[in-house]
């Protein structure tokens, strides 16, 4: 049986700092989330810890959709990378190194991410599409700045992207037919975008959404 993977999206360079900065966690969350879809499928628990690893060292927060906004999640049950060091755990039942180096990932996550030297760090929002469905929501964009917007599917649904300014122009679209589509467009003035993800394919699929 073929191992359904998420949709990763990422959304950076939103309300955040310099786009070097950014550029580079986008980098780490597309290798993290990648590697923890190929630990899936290999069934491989520590490499599935080094994923839960590249997440934490991104900042990642867990959060959810309020009003048509990105928020941090008010009573947050778990973190992404320590959903991940889970998954790590369930992968290798009655292990006790991969239990206890699941526990440090979890643990380094609540004592420094949040309030590091690293900064706030990117929002994580878990949502299942069903076949031609989407999800969408508005984002302020500083200006002068690199906005991105990325995603990485599981392979079985085509995964489209669009973003509109306020005056409801089309600044960016990718509806190559693929799984992977990215947006990238240099922010002139300050001013809100909307972003909708879809899922143009035949079959539902699990959307992890990243977002500054």
């Amino acid at each position: 049986m073929k191992l359904r993977l998420p949709i990763l999206i990422l959304v950076l360079g939103l309300n955040v700092g310099a786009a070097p900065v950014e550029d580079n966690r986008l980098d780490q969350l597309r290798l993290g989330y990648q590697l923890a879809a190929w630990a899936r499928s290999a069934g491989d628990a520590d490499a599935m810890l080094a994923a839960a690893r590249i997440v934490a060292a991104s900042g990642a927060r867990t959060a959810q959709i309020t009003r048509d906004t990105f928020r941090v999640a008010e009573n947050a049950q778990t973190t992404p990378a320590a959903a991940l060091a889970k998954e790590a755990v369930v992968l290798a039942p009655g292990d006790a190194r991969i239990a206890a180096a699941a526990e440090a990932v979890r643990s380094s996550v609540a004592r420094g991410f949040f309030g590091g030297p690293s900064g706030a760090g990117p929002l994580a929002l878990q949502r299942r599409l069903s076949a031609r469905t989407g999800l969408a929501w508005s984002a302020t964009a500083r200006g002068g700045e690199m906005a991105i917007v990325s995603a990485v599917g599981d392979g079985d649904s085509n995964i489209d992207l669009k973003v509109t300014n306020g005056g409801g122009r089309v600044v960016c679209a990718d509806r190559q037919r693929d799984y992977y589509p990215m947006c990238r467009w240099s922010v002139g003035r300050a001013g809100v975008y909307r972003i909708e993800v879809t899922n143009s394919g035949r079959v539902p699929s699990n959307v992890m959404v990243l977002s500054n």
